[in-house]
């Protein structure tokens, strides 16, 4: 009955997981057909707007290089320049005629010196500053400039200039004629046009100014905004800032009202232009929604199809099974006699078993009685275990308290022999030959030497008490840190300090700082008498250990004599070659193995020296 419940629940779960699948399947696809087919409309009215935009600026273009190359253009241009203005009427009505259907605002004539000496318009009688410094730029390259759309302080409106040069006869430059377009009169009515019905649908047209972006057109959802909005290049939502970083085709970001969009950005041919056609996404997912309702109820519908037949199928095997459990309880009534006469034989058996369990009851307690005896005797090793342990603790103080008359007794007597011998050399110096000075100096040095040796076997046999505790180190910057006081400044220049990317491990940072200490000033001692010295230090994993490697190119040593390395006063150098106690790498070693890890060195005589240590990734 179980398994027939647990395949219907199943069957039913899996049909449903199929209807909701398949429901979310159909929304995407209707979701990628309406980006698509929106993304497609969008594209060509871009397309379209772009290419005339395109053909609009290139016609601009070509009737400024026309009307100041040719006759008879160029002609009324030459005499208006040269002062004589008899026929400047017909100049000013042959500019009129192509002056038709919002073509030009305005056509005026500057001398070199930036001077109006004719403008169609006769209230025009000068232009404004810029105008006059892109005139003389234009005049004084031979070519034809573009003052972009920009707001004229001077006359209050949006212009759009194009300053062809005017040559004479000779070919020489000798003014500038600017050509004054609205947009307001064609470009702007030509971006507010929409071919399809839409609520939101906008198309924009924006320009890099240094760090940000200027909307140039009248924006749909914002009155006076032309060349008034501006983006910052860092709000990288907008799609105005898309634009201008060069990206193209049909993104998702936000309007100049921080609504969310979905448009085309395609670069205008000959501009510095970008245009953007956009509509909000609430509008681009309208019938969308209107879908989506339908798909739900839909998927509804189904999965209560799914329940209801379920139940069903679930009423008709309950009748079933309830017919089965009649047939069934007749047969149990035929048992029940049988079960009388096996319980009978199964009293029995429980009889027999429970004097069986009575007497491995009894064994038990003489067991019980045995294991007592062993926890007596474990009670008493435990009492010797203590008293062992409280007798080490009076040894470690003895010898500590050792260690230290050790360490006073043994400084007086070397503070003795180091202050005589100055004595010796500063009185009785100059009887001295050079070999009793030189033997003094010997004196001295090995009084300091002993000091030395004295002072890191103390520090060795505390390292065996100090307490350890755990925090996160940046070995980076430790080894850094470390270097940088072992050389000082001057230490950058000589030795050449490579160190690859480190990662952190657990461990006491006073502690591990020491063996980076000991390391590090072992191999820029042993590189001092190197011509080119250089130290690396790298860091690699493996399954249970991270394992730092310090690596030089100086004295190195004998692999044959490895073994001694770690050991207290081994040392595989003579004093006279590098100074040193012999004790620095056993107190690495000691650190190291204390944190749960290895340490380890490879060398080679004259060739460098490798030594690397291991810690667990945590404590």
């Amino acid at each position: 009955m179980r398994e027939w419940k647990i395949r219907l629940i199943v069957a039913a779960l899996l049909i449903g997981i199929v209807t909701v699948v398949t429901a979310i399947l159909y929304y995407r696809g209707e979701k990628r057909e309406a980006q698509t087919s929106k993304h497609e409309e969008l594209h060509a009215i871009a397309r379209l707007k772009v290419d005339q935009l395109s053909q609009w600026h290139r016609e601009r273009f070509s009737e400024a290089r026309f009307f100041t190359e040719n006759e008879p253009f160029n002609t009324f241009g030459n005499e208006l320049l040269r002062g004589d203005t008899s026929n400047h009427e017909a100049f000013r009505a042959s500019l009129k005629h192509i002056m038709t259907d919002g073509r030009y605002e305005n056509v005026s004539l500057l001398n070199k010196r930036g001077e109006v000496v004719f403008s169609v318009d006769p209230e025009v009688k000068s232009e404004d500053p810029n105008t006059v410094l892109l005139a003389m730029q234009a005049i004084e390259s031979g070519e034809i400039a573009i003052h972009d759309i920009h707001y004229c302080e001077v006359h209050q409106k949006v212009h759009f200039k194009i300053l062809a040069p005017v040559r004479n006869q000779r070919g020489q430059v000798i003014g500038c004629q600017v050509f004054l377009v609205n947009p307001a009169d064609y470009l702007y009515p030509l971006l507010r046009e929409w071919p399809t019905p839409a609520r939101t649908s906008e198309t924009i047209i924006v320009r890099l100014e240094g760090d940000s972006v200027r909307y140039l057109n009248e924006l749909r959802h914002l009155d006076n905004s032309r060349l008034q909005m501006i983006t910052a290049l860092s709000d990288s939502s907008r799609l105005a800032v898309k634009a201008v970083k060069g990206l193209t085709g049909l993104y998702f970001g936000t309007d100049y009202s921080g609504n969310a969009v979905y448009g085309d950005i395609t670069p205008v041919t000959g501009t510095p232009w970008f245009m953007i056609s956009k509509i909000e996404a609430d509008e681009l997912f309208e019938d969308l929604r209107a879908k989506s309702i339908l798909i739900f109820i839909v998927t509804v519908l189904g999965l209560l199809s799914i329940f209801f037949s379920v139940s069903w199928i679930y009423q008709i095997r309950q009748r079933a099974i309830a017919q089965e459990l009649r047939v069934r309880n007749e047969e149990l009534q035929r048992s029940r006699a049988d079960i009388v006469k096996l319980n009978q034989d199964l009293e029995r058996q429980v009889r027999e078993r429970t004097r069986e369990l009575e007497s491995k009851v009894e064994k038990l307690r003489e067991s019980e009685k045995e294991m007592m005896l062993v926890v007596d005797d474990l009670n008493k090793l435990t009492n010797e275990l203590s008293q062992e342990r409280n007798k080490l603790e009076v040894s470690n103080r003895e010898l500590e308290a050792f260690s230290y008359s050790v360490s006073h007794d043994l400084r007086a007597p070397l503070r003795g022999i180091d202050g005589f011998t100055n004595i010796l050399m500063s009185e009785y110096g100059e009887q001295l030959d050079e070999e009793g000075q030189r033997l003094c100096s010997i004196i001295k040095s090995n009084a300091r030497n002993m000091g030395q040796l004295i002072d890191d076997l103390l520090a060795f046999s505390r390292l065996a008490r100090h307490d350890i505790v755990h925090v996160k180190i940046d070995m980076e910057r430790m080894f850094y840190t470390v270097f940088a006081e072992l050389t000082g400044n001057a230490g950058d220049d000589r030795i050449n300090f490579h160190m690859e990317s480190l990662e952190d491990c657990v461990g006491d940072r006073a502690l591990i700082r020491q063996v980076v200490v000991n390391l590090l000033s072992n191999a820029i001692k042993f590189t001092s008498k190197t011509d080119d010295p250089r130290i690396e230090v790298s860091c690699r994993r493996n399954d249970q250990h991270i394992i730092y490697h310090v690596k030089d190119n100086g004295a190195g040593f004998d692999m044959k004599y490895s073994d001694k390395l770690f050991g207290v006063f081994q040392r595989l150098h003579t004093i006279n070659e590098f100074d040193g106690t012999g004790v620095g790498l056993a107190n690495v070693k000691r650190i190291v193995t204390r944190h749960g890890g290895e340490v380890g060195a490879w060398g080679e005589v004259n060739k460098g020296a490798e030594f690397w240590f291991s810690l667990p990734f945590q404590a």
